[in-house]
């Protein structure tokens, strides 16, 4: 695998380590999946645009992050988000924000989703160098697998 884009960037560079940080709730297939909820990656990269631009103090924007951290990935929208800094005391904040939002949200998943296309319709993608061997963990889950499959 060859990773690309900010948000393999952050988990390589351990910025990043959660599971709840990319995952969210979609809809079916007939809807195209559009999503429901707010990756986190999405709500970090969302806030660090709106302290850049004034929006938000950087103090503030760490209260409404870990707000939003704190909730589970499938309840995790930006309705809920700015509703809970609200009674938490970031009413100013919450309202300004949610003023910013519906022209700025930042969308990383879906701007590496499409960065990946791009390279692949170039046939840029990076490879990893000649003679590269992975490291395999022989964990109980892979020696239960191999006796499964007879190897």
């Amino acid at each position: 695998m060859v990773g690309v884009g900010a948000v393999f960037e952050g988990y390589r560079d351990g910025l990043t380590e959660d599971d709840d940080d990319v995952a969210l709730e979609h809809g079916p297939a007939e809807l195209g999946y559009l999503p429901l909820t707010e990756a986190m990656v999405n709500v970090r990269a969302t806030l660090t645009i709106a302290t850049r631009d004034g929006v938000l103090l950087p103090e503030p924007a760490a209260a409404i992050t870990a707000i939003a951290k704190a909730m589970f990935y499938k309840d995790r929208t930006w309705p809920r988000v700015l509703a809970a800094a609200g009674a938490q005391g970031l009413a100013g904040a919450a309202a300004r924000l949610q003023a910013w939002l519906p022209t700025n949200v930042v969308d990383l998943k879906r701007a590496d989703a499409l960065l990946l296309v791009d390279l692949l319709r170039a046939h840029t993608i990076p490879v990893s160098p000649r003679g590269y061997r992975p490291v395999l963990a022989h964990t109980a889950y892979w020696e239960e697998l191999r006796r499964h499959v007879g190897c």
